[in-house]
């Protein structure tokens, strides 16, 4: 009987002594990283040299330009607010203000002006006026 209530002592000494040891490491998760002081937008794997005349395997991203133009035209300017504090537009049913996103969030509306708006799309500045499309008998 007295074995067994030592044996339970020290496996009750061993959990106790676990937890205290791991508890620092739950209270303060991030002590690592900030130990280390380490960039985590820095590039820290090396560069390769090339050398002189050595052919560049790098794939290089041709843009094309007509595509874009071709989303911006297919954009259905439906009405302007200007001259206010806080320029709209309509644009394929639905408001925009300058600043707003537009076209899965890679185009801006950097202006809002009279008849027209001016996009920054992928870099480029875009201008795209006010679509008129008269239905019905006048």
């Amino acid at each position: 009987m007295g074995v067994d209530r030592l044996r339970l002592f020290f496996i009750l000494m061993g959990i106790l002594l676990i937890t205290v040891v791991s508890m620092d490491s739950f209270a303060n998760p991030q002590a690592d990283y900030y130990e280390t002081n380490r960039n985590p937008f820095e590039d820290y794997l090396p560069k390769e040299e090339k050398e002189e005349g050595e052919i560049s395997e790098e794939v290089v991203e041709v843009h094309d330009y007509e595509w874009d133009e071709q989303l911006i035209s297919d954009l259905d300017i439906q009405g302007i607010m200007w001259g206010t504090e806080e320029p709209a537009a309509i644009i394929n049913d639905e408001i925009y203000y300058e600043g707003s996103y537009i076209l899965n969030k890679e185009g801006e509306i950097k202006e809002i002006e009279q008849g027209k708006i001016i996009i920054l799309y992928k870099g480029r500045e875009y201008k795209k006026g006010v679509s008129f499309d008269i239905k019905g008998n006048l």
